[in-house]
């Protein structure tokens, strides 16, 4: 699915990068004719070029991801976390129930973002266009899409992020379950083969929501058995810079103790260490 998407995205860019070159060749007046500006598909081409290299960038930490985790699971020490969880007999007061939701302050900060790089570059194609040819063609009805566009991607990105934000974890006396709109999980905890913090958000044939963890704490913990494995991110109050679409339900502070306790209660109940795949 990963390769998949890597394909796809780099036919996109040899295609856009292919016709800017050549609307590039063509008279100003023929662009007018045709109501394509060039300059806007070489960003289009400059935007899907820089998400193929994150892309492959991620592809590579994945697959040094997997192989770390093979490792770990052979008990390589090196791997150890250095902080480690303390087992605590104490803390058997299950279920526990830890829910998370979405941030719409993050989702607005990034819708915002959003909407300044794309009327950013669209300014700037206008500029070089003014400095090639001394004059802008203004197409009222492309300037119109432009903007339908953004609004139906920005609306379908809100129902994304919700519904990827909205998360529950559920700390039974069997195991650890994971509620999401991707579905349920169950991991038992007799099953449990790795307790390991990761770097990336996927694994060999769980692609679906891929991502990378670069937090300054550890964000993103997993328990796996022989056959499965169950992720969660550990949320972190963001940095002034970083942009977060989900949120603890209960509030940092409390959510905090949940997830130590988690954390504590992993130890206790798999008998595992921690390893650190990042």
């Amino acid at each position: 699915m990963l390769a998949g998407n890597f394909v796809s995205c780099l036919s996109v860019t040899i295609l856009n990068s292919y016709i800017a070159v050549n609307y590039m060749r063509i008279e100003h007046r023929q662009l007018q004719a045709f109501g394509i500006a060039a300059l806007p598909n070489v960003a289009l081409a400059g935007m899907f070029s820089v998400y193929c290299i994150w892309l492959a960038s991620c592809l590579f930490l994945l697959i040094r991801q997997d192989r770390r985790r093979h490792s770990a699971a052979t008990g390589n020490s090196a791997l150890l976390a250095i902080s480690q969880p303390p087992p605590d007999e104490t803390l058997y007061r299950v279920p526990i129930m830890i829910d998370q939701k979405i941030n719409w302050s993050g989702y607005i900060k990034f819708a915002l973002i959003i909407c300044i790089i794309l009327l950013l570059m669209y300014f700037i194609a206008a500029l070089i266009e003014y400095s090639i040819w001394k004059t802008i063609f203004i197409n009222e009805i492309s300037i119109a899409m432009y903007f339908v566009v953004i609004a139906i991607f920005l609306i379908a990105l809100a129902f994304v992020a919700r519904s990827y934000a909205k998360v529950q974890l559920i700390v039974a006396d069997t195991g650890l379950i994971k509620k999401s709109s991707r579905g349920d999980q169950f991991m038992s905890w007799n099953e449990v083969r790795l307790f390991a913090i990761d770097a990336v958000e996927g694994g060999k044939d769980v692609m679906t929501n891929f991502q990378t963890s670069y937090h300054h704490m550890p964000t993103l913990f997993e328990v796996s058995s022989a056959k499965d494995m169950l992720q969660w991110r550990f949320l972190r109050p963001p940095r002034w810079y970083e942009i977060a679409f989900a949120q603890p339900v209960m509030g940092y502070v409390v959510y905090e103790q949940q997830m130590q306790t988690l954390l504590a209660i992993i130890a206790t109940k798999t008998k595992q260490p921690l390893y650190d795949l990042r």
